[in-house]
């Protein structure tokens, strides 16, 4: 994400991104933002809404990492609450995480119809078993197949073997992760 853009986040969601700071070996916010900067209202959308929650219950949704994986957003998170801030009861808190979970799923959802360079509408395209969502013309410009899977590609990132082998698509950190196939011998 464009560094002016990212900066806009960090000061209008100060709670949100506190990890920024800190180190790699506590946080893997460090790195920043690790997406293009088409999702920047996405993302700008999110935090509005884990905002909106931290301001009526009292729990802080902190962001761990941003990123793009296997072509759309990942948002993971760990909640805090000011000492003396929460303002539900313990019952409540499950039902408020809950639609935090359901802000950030909806944002992941919403990743995969939109370009992550410019922010139009796009898909999730695949160039050589990497994924990214594009609109056609950013797909194009960077030598990826529109909304269509490579020839040699049977399967989507996550319905391919190696998703439903031991490593889940979830695990790893590396941005924009090749997917491998495997194969048994017969």
């Amino acid at each position: 994400m464009k560094e002016e853009l990212q900066k806009k986040l960090y000061e209008k969601y100060t709670r949100i991104f506190e990890q920024r700071t800190l180190p790699m070996s506590q946080t893997c916010m460090c790195w920043g933002i690790e997406t293009d900067s088409g999702w920047y209202d996405l993302i700008d959308t999110l935090c509005s809404q884990l905002d909106a929650i931290h301001k009526l219950t009292g729990i802080v949704t902190v962001a761990i990492q941003v990123k793009e994986k296997f072509g759309t957003l990942r948002f993971y998170t760990t909640s805090d609450s000011d000492e003396g801030e929460l303002k539900i009861d313990q019952e409540d808190l499950k039902v408020w995480w809950g639609i935090a979970d359901a802000c950030i799923g909806e944002a992941e959802d919403q990743s995969a119809q939109t370009c992550e360079v410019c922010g139009e509408y796009g898909k999730l395209c695949s160039k050589g078993g990497w994924y990214q969502t594009l609109c056609k013309e950013h797909a194009k410009e960077n030598g990826y197949n529109y909304g269509t899977k490579d020839s040699q590609e049977e399967t989507s990132p996550t319905d391919s073997p190696a998703a439903s082998s031991e490593a889940s698509p979830e695990e790893g950190d590396a941005e924009g992760e090749e997917v491998e196939s495997s194969s048994s011998a017969g």
